[in-house]
């Protein structure tokens, strides 16, 4: 509450979007997905944003965590904490052009949403609440990663026989599932091409991503097509 408070009118001004919606933004642009759906569906289920602005912030909310870029990404596979960084800064920079480009489909309604955001008023219930919904994340996110990292392995064995070219499978990964995309991307070395194809690996995020979040948000009549495009 105290965030969105002092953010709602530099959110309203850059994003079209209320005060309420700060955690959702901060949250999916450090924390990575599905965590800023998660926020999305939660502030939407409180009441405190529209299923407009819901649907809006799922366009932009849910990126690939600093952790993940700088340190998996660009000093794990890259041996490069540069490049982790660069690719990071460009998919904050590219999800908040997408978050600018809809502000003129807000309504001065919407930016005016001020409803109190509902704390858990006993301390206890917080704390196991927390601990419950962060288990059942872990094991959808994990879940997901499972079964698209399998049927990347079986697409695997016939990519090998028709020989295609390296950065043919590495884009071919990367439209199922983040992390294998990436490896394969980064496998070409740090070259721009390379480069450049693990950014757009990054920016898509895969299917297993786009799964997860439809999975934590859905039942609540909210519009994905927003979503994949962006």
């Amino acid at each position: 509450e105290l965030i969105g408070k002092y953010l709602n009118r530099p959110l309203g001004w850059i994003f079209g979007i209320s005060g309420a919606s700060a955690c959702a933004v901060l949250l999916g642009a450090f924390c990575g997905p599905p965590v800023g759906a998660r926020s999305v569906a939660v502030l939407l289920d409180q009441g405190c944003i529209s299923k407009k602005e819901a649907s809006r912030l799922l366009t932009f909310c849910n990126n690939p965590s600093s952790a993940f870029l700088i340190n998996a990404v660009g000093v794990s596979l890259y041996s490069n904490r540069a490049i982790g960084a660069v690719l990071y800064t460009i998919t904050l920079f590219s999800a908040f052009l997408v978050g600018i480009s809809q502000r003129r489909f807000a309504s001065g309604q919407e930016q005016k949403y001020s409803h109190e955001i509902k704390i858990y008023p006993d301390g206890i219930t917080a704390f196991t609440s927390s601990v419950t919904h962060a288990a059942e994340g872990m094991l959808a996110v994990c879940a997901y990663v499972v079964f698209f990292s399998s049927l990347v392995g079986c697409f695997a064995n016939i990519i090998s026989a028709l020989g295609l070219p390296a950065a043919s499978v590495a884009l071919l990964y990367g439209i199922l599932e983040l992390s294998g995309g990436v490896s394969a991307a980064s496998a070409l070395g740090p070259c721009i091409a390379g480069v450049c194809l693990a950014a757009f690996i990054v920016g898509w995020s895969g299917l297993s991503v786009h799964f997860q979040v439809i999975s934590v948000s859905s039942g609540r009549g909210l519009s994905y097509g927003g979503y994949f495009v962006a």
